[in-house]
């Protein structure tokens, strides 16, 4: 749709966490919305992590006839909520059906809107919120969750070395477990009251666990997909480099590389032209001009081969039998690596969506 941001249909829910719900980075979840279809259940990987206690986010693309329709109705309500009044969503579970005095739902909607004065640009994320208690004569939307329910995700905490490929959309099953990470990790942050210095626990993280380093690949035909999880990314980046300057006996944990097909990396005139303006902005700004992140995009698609090659043969490099590849995206691009992780005896795991 023209002036998403995203570079295709997209919305984020966050709903209300039902109590006693509890999950795992990468589980998944089925979704009814009645108002939608009465009778349809369509699975959406969890992208919160389980250490957020009062939300669980998901991201849906619409690619289908019932994302499409989920996709609409709440682009027409997003539009047509100008005036700023709240929207309800109410607990879709059997004591929210008896007592309507009970704890309400909130929903926030990523829906990209046409700003008449931005020049094509959208506006922020507009959140529909409710307060407990307040019935009006206001529409309810009803979202029924069932699950959730685990796939070869989980495994991850339990290798020494993952790599995480996310082909597109596929990326949404390694939002939950980044975010998890990051959320361990400052766990083990202290800051000192008087001087504001930043510490890190002497048994952290990294030392209580199996998992001890992360290579996280997103390859992607459209770049500003990029910005769906930018943020965490971003901020990744920010506390790993504040933890390895404190600690500067420590390996980098999380290494990210993205890659742009969206143009093929020739040695084109412009293609020349392109990198050279590329590494200017990185070398002055200390930043991707595509992402702001430290790690640079590339061009193409990735060389599994040799991507593979470095990681067990490399500086910092790790061993086959700890290299545990975890794969979400497009068949095709799953059975080259597949093909090339056999090669290399290298254990890999595929996630269908």
């Amino acid at each position: 749709m023209r002036g998403c941001p995203l570079g295709m249909s997209l919305v984020s829910l966050t709903i209300h966490r039902p109590k006693y719900f509890t999950f795992k980075p990468g589980d998944y979840i089925f979704i009814n919305i009645p108002q939608v279809a009465s009778y349809e259940y369509h699975p959406f990987t969890i992208t919160s992590a389980p250490e957020e206690q009062e939300h669980i986010r998901v991201h849906i693309q619409a690619v289908g006839n019932w994302t499409r329709k989920v996709y609409e109705r709440f682009k027409n309500i997003s539009e047509n909520n100008t005036s700023g009044a709240a929207f309800h969503v109410y607990r879709a579970d059997q004591r929210a059906a008896v007592n309507v005095n009970n704890e309400i739902t909130t929903i926030s909607i990523n829906i990209p809107i046409k700003g008449e004065d931005q020049g094509g640009r959208v506006n922020d994320n507009l959140s529909f919120s409710s307060k407990t208690g307040e019935m009006a004569q206001q529409p309810r939307e009803k979202i029924i969750l069932n699950g959730p329910y685990s796939t070869c995700s989980r495994y991850i905490f339990n290798c020494n070395h993952a790599l995480l490929i996310g082909g597109g959309i596929g990326i949404t099953p390694y939002a939950s477990i980044l975010s998890s990470l990051m959320a361990q990790f400052r766990e083990t942050r202290m800051t000192c009251n008087h001087c504001r210095t930043v510490t890190y626990a002497e048994n952290n993280l990294w030392d209580n666990q199996r998992l001890k380093k992360v290579d996280f690949i997103w390859v992607t035909p459209d770049s500003k997909s990029f910005e769906w999880f930018l943020d965490l990314l971003c901020q990744f980046e920010k506390d790993q480099a504040e933890y390895l300057e404190s600690n500067t006996n420590k390996n980098r944990f999380l290494n990210i590389q993205l890659y742009f097909t969206g143009i093929k990396d020739n040695r084109s005139v412009d293609q020349v032209l392109r990198h050279q303006v590329t590494n200017i902005w990185a070398d002055e700004m200390g930043s991707d001009i595509f992402t702001g992140l430290k790690s640079p995009t590339s061009f193409g698609r990735p060389d599994w081969d040799k991507l593979l090659r470095d990681m067990t043969l490399g500086d910092n490099s790790s061993t086959a039998k700890d290299i545990n590849v975890f794969f979400c995206g497009p068949k095709t691009m799953g059975k080259k690596i597949q093909h090339h992780c056999v090669d290399f005896g290298i254990r890999y795991y595929e996630e269908k969506f």
